[in-house]
């Protein structure tokens, strides 16, 4: 359980107000990133100035960057302005952000390389795919480094959603979607509805995709060396052949995959040796690190 904040760090925290989350972490090494947020966002609610008349220059400048800047750029121009509050008043206004829906380039994900295997993974972990090849991929805001790659790579940008802390991709293609589609049996309801994932059986492409895949919806931890992934249990099939590519094609200890728990979820397991870890750094993919550098390169 968090201790409350003590007066010092609040003061300290009035004083950095403006800074961006990730700086503020910085300041608060002993306090998490939703923590912080939760503070700050109780200040900005507290302070007085919510319930002034909004001024001139507040107005003007505003409607000047309403529908062009990302949401946090716009909380860290009016850091006593609550977000609901800006929405009405932007309203008021006649002031709106455009249909999200941006411009992009989804072809790089059909392409038959590393990168694009790595990027399909984490896709096919985090994403979603509609029937008009409409692609979205939202991630925890802790990992918007990570999302503005897959964004680049897609030459399109980021978004933000500040009520859910969220930071996500939106683009569509009908021509690619629909190919995507069908290459891997992507649903609109791909959590439950498993894809196909016979693409990806060769050594090539195994490799990046599921390591992309771990990043997107994975988890590393030291002891053993272990990758695990949990599913729902209608992806059971797709767990087993990640299992037997995995030992086709890595160096590794042992695996198990665990049919169903009682949240109706099923897992793998597989603890690797270090070798696996070199072979995806070789392969120069944009990794979290902070996932795989938990795999010991060397046995202790």
């Amino acid at each position: 359980m968090q201790k409350r904040w003590s007066p010092i760090e609040l003061n300290l925290l009035r004083e950095n107000f403006n800074l961006p989350l990730k700086s503020l972490l910085e300041i608060f090494p002993n306090r998490t990133f939703y923590a912080i947020k939760s503070a700050r966002d109780s200040l900005r609610q507290k302070s007085s100035i919510l319930h002034e008349p909004w001024k001139d220059n507040e107005l003007n400048e505003l409607k000047k960057i309403w529908a062009e800047c990302p949401m946090d750029q716009i909380l860290n121009r009016f850091p006593n302005r609550s977000y609901a509050a800006l929405k009405t008043k932007a309203r008021i206004l006649g002031v709106y952000k455009p249909k999200f829906i941006r411009k992009g380039n989804m072809e790089p994900l059909i392409q038959d390389t590393p990168l694009a295997a790595y990027w399909m993974g984490f896709f096919m972990a985090d994403g979603s795919l509609s029937n008009t090849g409409n692609l979205r991929c939202w991630t925890s805001i802790k990992d918007e480094e990570h999302t503005a790659a897959f964004a680049a790579f897609l030459s399109t940008n980021v978004h933000y959603d500040p009520k859910r802390n969220a930071v996500g991709l939106n683009l569509s293609d009908s021509k690619i979607g629909k190919e995507l589609s069908e290459r891997h049996n992507i649903s609109t309801q791909k959590s439950v509805i498993p894809a196909n994932l016979s693409y990806w059986n060769t050594s090539e492409r195994f490799t990046p995709f599921f390591a992309g895949y771990v990043d997107g919806d994975g988890s590393i931890t030291k002891k053993y060396n272990t990758i695990q992934i949990s599913v729902h249990k209608s992806w059971l099939n797709n767990l087993y052949l990640l299992d037997q590519w995995s030992k086709k094609y890595w160096d590794i200890y042992s695996s198990t995959v665990t049919p169903e728990n009682s949240r109706g979820y099923s897992h793998l397991r597989i603890h690797v040796r270090g070798s696996v870890r070199l072979l995806i750094e070789e392969l120069n993919l944009p990794i979290l690190h902070r996932k795989w550098d938990r795999i010991k390169i060397f046995d202790e």
